[in-house]
């Protein structure tokens, strides 16, 4: 297949993922929208939790705190982590309080993607690249005898810094952290 071939096959794929997503997005809105009435008048919490175990993990996330906002039920966890709604809680402030969202959320005329975008918080995971950094340059410094890797100077690892976009005073002022490099290269290791 040659370059046009495999542009025009991908552009193609393309357009059907991003048919997919307004198609579940769409759904995924509609759906919020009548569960907030359905489950509280039916006491049917199944279709929730039906709907979650099919949805990609930040929708799932999303709608777990959607449907825990504004619905009066129990929450079945493992480890944390939830599994489940089970049964309504027995508590009629807790239900009074539910109540109240779901009708302020239908009298503002909110929906599950504006009320998301303004209650849910994507957290990014973090990772410990300093360590990762701390370890390639001790690897650099020692070069490997397995691959007949020659070492690094300490001015060709300084001008890969330099490669990298960080500048003298990056590097001065990340100089004056309390931690000696002895500490991070034995935390790296």
């Amino acid at each position: 297949m040659d370059t046009n071939e495999m542009k025009a096959s991908l552009l193609k794929r393309l357009a059907v993922l991003a048919d997919a997503e307004k198609v579940t997005k769409a759904t995924l809105q509609d759906m919020a929208h009548d569960l907030l009435g359905y489950v509280p008048e039916t006491k049917d919490i199944d279709i929730v939790n039906r709907l979650i175990d099919v949805l990609t993990p930040i929708n799932r996330k999303t709608a777990i705190q959607f449907f825990k906002h504004f619905l009066a039920w129990q929450v079945e966890e493992l480890d944390g982590a939830f599994v489940r709604f089970t049964k309504m809680s027995a508590s009629v402030k807790t239900r009074d309080k539910c109540t109240k969202r779901i009708a302020k959320f239908f009298a503002d005329n909110e929906t599950f993607w504006t009320w998301a975008e303004r209650e849910v918080a994507v957290e990014l995971k973090k990772k410990d690249f300093s360590a990762l950094i701390i370890k390639a340059i001790t690897a650099a410094k020692k070069g490997d005898e397995k691959t007949d890797t020659q070492a690094l100077t300490n001015k060709e690892i300084v001008a890969a810094f330099f490669k990298a976009g960080i500048s003298i005073a990056d590097l001065m002022d990340g100089a004056s952290i309390e931690e000696t490099p002895e500490e991070n290269v034995a935390e790296a290791a």
